[in-house]
């Protein structure tokens, strides 16, 4: 005769059951996230390596010559290249009645000009520049950068049109006061983005740190931006599009100047290092 399992002769089994249960949802879990940061690991590697191929089949000169000469094997050749390049990019700028921006990567100089006449020039504190230029074959960068950029759009910390607000007067006595708000924009930290009509994501911003935190708030939020588009290409099972990008630092008062010169759609001439 089979004796019955008093209840606490089953708890123990029914715990062991319970704990293995929690023990596989966990295992499942580190496996799913596993999984995952390594599917957007891989389309974060993926991502600059699509982009240089596209970059190489655009700007490569079509058909490709087969006896072509890749200029970065010869370094003399490769800098003349450049100095053409940059030199055909600022020939067709000298027809535009318009400002635009020379950004001389060589000798760190920034400058804003019109029709070959450099209105304002600055030394440029640091450059971080996207090291997909570097892997891209010689004729495809070549033809990149021989004609001006145009601006698509820029962001900025700081208004792009500056004003005085003034507060109309009760009297004359109050008139005579002048009584106006400043320009608090510049107590901000200046920092803009310009996206440049062949791919590029030009970043200017002061060298100057900045106490207030502001440019930092400014940096983190574009990059959740970039990072949400990163995920919802990755979610729709999309290789997210690569930014290359060239970043520069000037004083802050420069950075202002040539913010507010350059026009919102103006033209750019990059000369290569």
């Amino acid at each position: 005769m089979n004796k019955m399992k008093s209840p606490q002769e089953k708890q123990p089994k029914k715990s062991f059951i319970h704990r293995r249960l929690k023990a596989y949802l966990v295992y499942f879990i580190i496996v799913i996230i596993l999984a995952a940061i390594g599917y957007l690991a891989y389309f974060a590697w993926l991502s600059p390596i699509e982009k240089l191929s596209i970059l190489n089949n655009t700007y490569n000169p079509k058909p490709y010559p087969t006896n072509a000469i890749d200029y970065k094997s010869d370094t003399a050749l490769f800098r003349i290249k450049k100095e053409e390049a940059f030199l055909k990019s600022n020939v067709t700028l000298l027809a535009n009645d318009s400002i635009y921006l020379v950004i001389d990567l060589k000798d760190s100089l920034l400058s804003i000009e019109i029709q070959g006449v450099a209105m304002h020039t600055v030394k440029i504190v640091r450059i971080n520049k996207s090291g997909i230029f570097d892997g891209m074959e010689g004729p495809a960068l070549i033809n990149q950068f021989s004609s001006p950029f145009q601006i698509d759009s820029m962001f900025a910390t700081i208004p792009k049109d500056p004003y005085i607000l003034k507060i109309a007067p009760e009297d004359t006595i109050q008139a005579q006061k002048n009584v106006s708000i400043p320009d608090t924009a510049r107590s901000e930290p200046v920092i803009f983005s310009a996206y440049l009509n062949r791919g590029i994501l030009l970043k200017i911003g002061q060298s100057e740190v900045d106490k207030s935190r502001s440019s930092l708030k400014y940096l983190m939020r574009k990059r959740y931006e970039r990072t949400l588009k990163f995920l919802k290409s990755a979610c729709d099972f999309k290789v997210p599009e690569y930014q290359p990008f060239i970043s520069i630092e000037i004083p802050s008062k420069d950075a202002r100047a040539i913010y507010r010169a350059l026009p919102r759609n103006g033209f750019i001439a990059i000369r290569l290092e």
